[in-house]
């Protein structure tokens, strides 16, 4: 039907490099959730430390077991303030944040995501470990 193929020939050897990690088995995780600090713990690599409002999100998202919708977590992490109309705007930024800070550090890229119909997740594989000490 009018369509054709052009094949090339690629080296198999050499680094493969991944665009995305997203779904990737990692190892595991082991979380330490405090509020204001979270701290991201893997074998054979330092911790990570989050701060501010990545602690806070992902230490949320640990006290509520796993799952929520994000206008629940926001609430939550900005509880006090009067956030109004612009809560979604902040919430987008902190979680953009808060994933490019995991990106950065090697931590596989749907540990928190939102999953399409308003509730952002923190999805743990089966040999991850939480400690919730909010």
């Amino acid at each position: 039907d009018d369509v054709s193929f052009t094949l090339v020939e690629l080296p198999t050897t050499g680094p493969v490099l991944a665009t995305r990690a997203e779904g990737a088995i990692g190892e595991p995780l082991r979380i330490i959730a405090s509020w204001d600090v979270a701290e991201i713990v893997r074998a054979g690599h330092p911790s990570v430390l989050l701060g501010g409002l990545a602690a806070r999100i992902v230490s949320e998202l640990v006290s509520l077991g796993g799952s929520a919708h994000w206008l629940t977590v926001a609430g939550e992490v900005w509880k006090g303030d009067d956030a109004g109309p612009d809560l979604r705007p902040r919430w987008d930024v902190a979680l953009n944040r808060l994933r490019k800070k995991l990106r950065a550090a090697g931590i596989r890229q749907d540990l928190v995501s939102m999953d399409g119909v308003g509730q952002v997740v923190l999805s743990l594989g089966k040999a991850d470990e939480v400690e919730d000490r909010t």
